[in-house]
């Protein structure tokens, strides 16, 4: 049964139904999924916003890691990194945002 409601849309009796709230359910065991990650340099990473970011140096201690935007050429800092449970990730604040034309990644070797 269809009802309208002046100046909103239509909607239907189905939509406060059970699956609404298993939706904001599953965004909320999403959100609590969030574990802190630290970065691998050299490796691609793929935001919650959808933005693809590769990693050029990452620091443990600081719980930071330099990342390059790859389509648009801007490099900063990102600062406490999550990851979530689909891989993907998000930052709580970024510094020194720059646009690079080339960009220089080292590795370092593990120690036995």
């Amino acid at each position: 049964m269809k009802k309208e409601r002046p100046g909103m849309y239509a909607y239907t009796d189905n939509d406060y139904a059970p699956d609404s709230v298993s939706k904001v359910e599953r965004y909320r065991r999403y959100i609590r999924s969030r574990s802190p990650h630290c970065p691998t340099p050299g490796v691609r990473y793929e935001s919650v916003c959808g933005g693809v970011f590769l990693c050029i140096d990452s620091n443990y201690e600081a719980e930071s890691a330099q990342f390059l935007n790859i389509v648009t050429g801007w490099a900063f800092r990102a600062h406490q990194i999550g990851m979530y449970s689909d891989a993907k990730i998000d930052w709580e604040f970024t510094t020194g945002g720059r646009y690079v034309e080339s960009v220089t990644i080292t590795f370092e070797e593990e120690s036995e």
